[in-house]
Parts: C-alpha cells; structure tokens; sequence
C-alpha cells in the first residue's frame, strides 16, 4: 500500500509540473505549450503501463504476503494481463497448494495419532516441557486406577498421587525398567520422546505384566514340582524296595531277636509308600488344566445341591427355598 501511494504522488508531481511548464508558454509560444502537452500525455501512458507491470503485481502479491500471514491456504491469486506477473502469481498459487497439502496431510497423521493413542491397550502418558501431565490414554487411566483426567492434570507425576508416580518420575531417556507397585501387580514402563513443532515432547508407555510374570511364575513352579517329584520317587522306591526284602527276611527267619525289628521295618515301609502317594498326588497339582468356562442350567444345579444337602438342612432346621 505504501509504494502504491509513493507511486501515484510521482504521477502527480510529474504531471502537474508539465503542466505548469506548459502554461507558462501558453500565451508567448504556443509550439513549445504543445510539445509539452504532448510530453505530458506520454507521461500519462508510461505511468499508466508501470502501474500495471509493477505496481499492480506488487500487489497482488503483497495481498498473498498477507493470505500467507493469517494462514489461508484455501485462496488462490488471480491472473492478470501481464505474463511476467502471472508466473510470480503462478508460482505462488502452487505454492499455497504445495502448503494446503502439506497441512491436510499433518492434520490426517496428528488425528491417526489421537485415535492411535486413544486406542492403544498400552498405557500413554504424554508430559510437558517440565514433567508436567498434558494427556493420559484410557488404557493409562485404567492401569493406574485413575477416575478422572483432570485429578492428575497439569501435577508433576510425584505429585499425581499415583500409585507408581515416583518410580515414573526417575525414568530417564529411553529407559526401560519393570516397576512392581504395592500390591503384585507389575509394569513395563519406556520413557521416550516426540517432535512437535521442533520441541521434544517426552512420553511414558506403560504395559502390565502381571498375566505374563504370573504365567512364567507357574511354569517355573510346576518345573521344580515335577523335579523334586521324579528325585523323591526315585529315593522312595529304592527304600521301600529295601525294606520290602528285609521284611520278608526277617519274616522266614526265626531269630527271636530279631522279631522286635520286623514292626519297626513295616511302619518304615508304610511311610514310604505314604510319602510316594502325597508326593504323586503334589505333582498331580501342577497338571490340573485352566477352567473352561461353558453355559449351566442353574435351576439344574440348584436342584443338584437341594438334594445333597437336604437330610443335613433338615437336621439343621434350615429350610432351602
């Protein structure tokens, strides 16, 4: 707007000299008034081409300068009769579909993001510059037993009052540790970060681990189980296969000294073979197979119980209805 104005006080400077030039031979030589009227007119139509070769395309693109600042990439520039000008405004509208492109497709990836995030079943606890809560997924709020985002919002995680806020505290970068919290549940917690307009966002992401650590618990248990099963079996039955001889020694013998060991020798054995019976019936334990849960009738099932326990309630005086 400013050179636009500077132009047109030069078109009326330079013209209203001429003109005075001319009028001050108007009446004494009337060819020179002409001359410079002529000169006049000609100045008129140079200004009248600068104008629209250079300070109309100035512009047109000033007015871009000014879609681009309030960022409306939706607007395009119209061509004008200069060829020049139109490849500057050419270039500029397939600049600002180069930008809307670009911006429709950051909107797509940051809205697949939120959906990711919101859809992750991994914890996600998305923090500020200063460790501040920014954002919490629901899988986050449900791990850590939070009713309510705005409870935690805005706290340092120390100050959160979660359960584990401390230990997520003194993660560091790209770090990853399992926390176990009060009770046995446990978690696998990363600290990581993201770019977001050229500033470092961290995250934590935290996965529970109880199921698995439980399941591997288990396998370890069933495999010490079985281990000292198969060694005490194999003990047992070497002692009672001993014992079983000297009993039947002792039994053809007829060494009255020795008739006192004979009940001492069968008690062994019946210890024995006691012993293999718990310890079979312990490693029998370890092979029970996970519930399966299917549909019951729960009438049928009701009626089932009614009938075991019926003489017992009627001795009690209970009555089942």
């Amino acid at each position: 707007m400013r050179s636009k104005i500077l132009f047109w006080i030069l078109v009326i400077l330079v013209f209203g000299a001429l003109l005075s030039i001319g009028f001050l031979f108007y009446k004494t030589d009337i060819y020179k008034f002409m001359i410079i009227e002529g000169v006049a007119v000609l100045a008129i139509i140079l200004f009248v081409i600068l104008y629209y070769r250079l300070i109309k395309p100035y512009q047109i693109i000033a007015d871009g300068m000014e879609l681009l600042k309030e960022q409306d990439f939706s607007t395009r520039l119209r061509l004008i009769s200069d060829s020049e000008a139109n490849k500057l405004i050419s270039i500029f509208n397939k600049m600002m579909d180069q930008l809307k492109d670009e911006r429709l497709q950051v909107r797509e990836k940051n809205h697949f993001l939120d959906l990711l995030i919101q859809a992750s079943p991994q914890g996600v606890i998305i923090l500020d510059f200063d460790d501040h809560i920014t954002e919490i997924n629901p899988s986050g709020l449900r791990l850590l037993d939070i009713n309510n985002i705005n409870e935690v919002k805005g706290k340092k995680l120390s100050d959160s009052g979660i359960n584990i806020g401390r230990q997520l505290e003194m993660l560091k970068a790209s770090e990853d540790v399992v926390i176990r919290s009060s009770g046995i549940t446990m978690y696998r917690c990363i600290r990581s970060s993201f770019i977001d307009r050229g500033f470092s966002h961290p995250f934590i992401l935290i996965e529970e681990l109880t199921h698995e650590l439980l399941e591997i618990e288990k396998k370890s248990y069933e495999n010490i189980i079985r281990m000292m099963a198969h060694e005490v079996n194999n003990s047992v039955g070497a002692v009672s296969s001993t014992l079983n001889v000297i009993s039947d020694i002792l039994r053809q013998n007829d060494n009255n000294e020795l008739a006192d060991v004979l009940p001492a020798v069968d008690a062994s054995f019946d210890r024995c073979r006691h012993l293999g019976y718990f310890i079979s019936n312990f490693a029998e334990v370890v092979k029970i197979p996970e519930p399966s849960p299917a549909e019951t009738d729960l009438n049928e099932l009701a009626r089932s119980v009614d009938a075991l326990t019926r003489l017992e309630c009627k001795h009690r005086n209970i009555d089942l209805k």
